[in-house]
């Protein structure tokens, strides 16, 4: 289609720029409000869609739970998936097994990373310091995701860089201009 051009949403044809009417009849400005109504009618449709499959997701999931604990058979378990599904639909069984399989896999991994106590950003295991604001890694450092940040120690004194005197804050480990906190002076506050 060139530039300008414009399809019908009547009939599929393909017009100029400047066709105003489609040969079957309709206008330019017919066709867009068609379509746009057509998206809309599309759009509601896939969102209603979504909302019941997650619904019937969840359903799922707590019948699972159910079966997990014991509360109900298998064959229980299997006559509530029917109903919900309907017979020989395992979609959304596939994908609740495979997201608890996830979970198991995630609690079982060692950790590869440690979480900076200053910025919260993930840092490799083998890092003294963080990468990100350079804060050294502590003793015993948060594995995994942040789900909060860890209070600073008051009582650490910022320390001054010997090398190009900037002050820096307890936490930095590294200087801007590269030298590690262990060289610099402790100011007392």
């Amino acid at each position: 289609m060139r530039a300008g051009g414009w399809k019908c949403n009547n009939c599929g044809r393909t017009n100029t720029s400047a066709t105003g009417t489609c040969a079957c009849g309709w206008t330019k400005e017919q066709s867009y409000e068609n379509k746009i109504e057509e998206d809309k009618r599309s759009e509601q449709a896939s969102t209603t869609t979504l909302v019941t499959e997650n619904a019937n997701l969840e359903i799922l999931k707590k019948y699972k739970e159910l079966l997990d604990m014991g509360a109900i058979n298998q064959e229980e378990f299997d006559k509530k998936k029917n109903e919900i599904l309907g017979a020989g639909n395992t979609d959304i069984t596939d994908e609740v097994e495979t997201t608890e399989k996830e979970i198991q896999k995630e609690e079982k991994l060692p950790p590869t990373s440690w979480t900076c106590y200053n910025c919260g950003k993930e840092n490799d295991l083998d890092r003294k310091s963080c990468k990100f604001c350079g804060a050294i890694k502590e003793a015993v450092p948060v594995y995994g995701k942040v789900n909060r940040l860890q209070k600073r120690d008051s009582n650490l004194a910022d320390w001054k860089c010997p090398k190009c005197g900037a002050v820096n804050k307890c936490y930095i480990g590294l200087c801007k201009c590269g030298t590690y906190k262990s060289e610099g002076t402790i100011i007392e506050n």
